[in-house]
C-alpha cells in the first residue's frame, strides 16, 4: 500500500497496481473507493494510512497504465519545487534512474511530466507587474 497524489493534489492509495480514492469515514475506518468509476470495489484504512482494515478488491476492470508516470511526476514535481534552480530535464532523468521499473514509459509521458513540472514551478513564482 503507497499513498501518491492525482493529478489534481488529492491523495490517492496505490493498492496492487489499483488507485483508491478517499470518500467518507465509516465505523470500520476510512473508507476509499477505485478510482475507476464502474468499480464497487472498496478499502478501509485507518486514519494513519497504514494498515488495511478491510477489503473488498473485486474490480471489473484492469489496472490502469499510468500509474508508473504518475508517480514519478509526482516526485519530480515536489523536487522542483524544493530547488527552483536545477533543470527539468536533469530532475526528470535522475527520477527515471532511481525508479526500479520505468520500461513502460514513453516519451510522451516524458513530455508530459515536463509539463507538469513547469506547470507546478509557474504557481510558485509571482507574476511580473504588468504596469507601474
Amino acid at each position: 500500500m503507497e499513498v501518491i497524489l492525482s493529478e489534481s493534489g488529492k491523495e490517492l492509495i496505490l493498492y496492487k497496481n489499483y488507485k483508491f480514492s478517499c470518500k467518507n469515514l465509516t465505523k470500520n475506518g476510512r473508507k476509499w473507493r477505485c478510482t475507476e468509476k464502474t468499480c464497487n470495489a472498496k478499502l478501509y484504512v485507518d486514519e494513519v494510512k497504514t494498515t488495511i482494515l478491510k477489503e473488498e478488491t473485486e474490480h471489473n476492470h484492469l489496472p490502469p497504465k499510468n500509474v508508473q508516470r504518475q508517480i514519478i511526476s509526482n516526485q519530480v514535481k515536489r523536487k522542483a519545487m524544493d530547488d527552483l534552480i536545477e533543470k527539468p530535464l536533469k530532475l526528470i532523468n535522475k527520477q527515471i534512474f532511481t525508479e526500479k521499473s520505468t520500461n513502460d514509459l514513453k516519451i510522451e509521458d516524458i513530455s508530459n511530466i515536463r509539463q507538469n513540472l513547469y506547470r507546478a514551478r509557474k504557481k510558485s513564482i509571482p507574476k511580473l507587474p504588468k504596469n507601474l
